[in-house]
């Protein structure tokens, strides 16, 4: 009894000392860890993974291209486009269609058209260098047809694997889930989003 009191005891002062780390963190979780991996070491982890998506949105909307590929691995593949260099001209190419209906500077950012939000992440950190996610996304964009009302053009489910490379975390693949949709392509076509669109035309 007296073995097993002490072990309660203690499982117990170990979750409490997590939750006051997770709290800073903002992170509650009183699970193992993977192997090879503490329990902060676990939640900085997940950590730097939120912030890696929060900086995807913003690179892909604000036109960073540069910095857009650079949050993925060399080898990435990012909806069947593989590795950063390709990574990076299929970013450039939306960045032109993005800047063609005009631009809006946000402090020190510039944004087109477009706004992606990807949110309520789940994520499985798998082992010291290896985890998994999935994400919801929504695009919002100007209805030109309806006085440039804000609108959802595309909603979504993202599944992601990252790899730690170089003591960051990076998108190793990235896809999207089968009941992802755009949900007007007519809309999508004229603000040359979607396949084979042609860059919109600037509005006089």
């Amino acid at each position: 009894m007296g073995n097993s009191r002490s072990t309660v005891r203690g499982a117990g002062l170990k979750c409490v000392s997590i939750l006051a780390v997770s709290s800073a963190l903002g992170v509650l979780t009183c699970r193992a860890a993977p192997p090879g991996m503490t329990d902060v070491e676990e939640m900085v982890a997940r950590s730097q993974i939120e912030d890696l998506l929060s900086r995807y949105t913003l690179t892909h909307t604000s036109g960073d291209v540069q910095g857009y590929a650079s949050l993925f691995t060399e080898d990435a593949d990012l909806l069947g486009v593989k590795g950063r260099d390709a990574i990076l001209r299929m970013a450039q190419g939306e960045a032109d269609k993005m800047y063609a209906l005009g631009v809006s500077t946000e402090g020190d950012y510039k944004f087109g058209f477009m706004r992606s939000h990807v949110f309520n992440p789940v994520i499985d950190i798998i082992d010291a260098t290896h985890a998994r996610s999935i994400s919801f996304l929504q695009v919002v964009v100007p209805d030109i047809d309806k006085g440039s009302v804000p609108t959802i053009l595309f909603e979504g489910t993202y599944l992601d694997e990252y790899r730690k490379v170089g003591g960051k975390w990076l998108f190793s693949k990235r896809r999207s889930a089968g009941n992802s949709l755009m949900k007007d392509p007519g809309l999508g076509a004229k603000l040359g989003l979607g396949p084979n669109a042609a860059k919109p035309k600037v509005q006089q």
